[in-house]
């Protein structure tokens, strides 16, 4: 884990990683940089939204068939 760590500081600081911690979450979300891959960055809330209506329908199903 120490390890794991140490490499993506390394990758921050050469600017290759980005880190945040929103306020819906109590962990660190990393992703690659535009230097790094040539992508844009993820929007964090949009993508956590999608998540979990994606999540209510998939449990309103379930509940509509009778599982707990």
């Amino acid at each position: 884990m120490r390890r794991g760590n140490q490499w993506i500081a390394r990758l921050v600081t050469e600017e290759l990683l980005q880190r945040a911690q929103p306020a819906f979450n109590d962990r660190s979300i990393i992703w690659a940089t535009h230097q790094g891959i040539g992508l844009v960055a993820p929007n964090l809330y949009r993508q956590t939204t999608l998540h979990e209506i994606a999540v209510a329908a998939v449990s309103a199903r379930y509940l509509a068939r009778g599982y707990t």
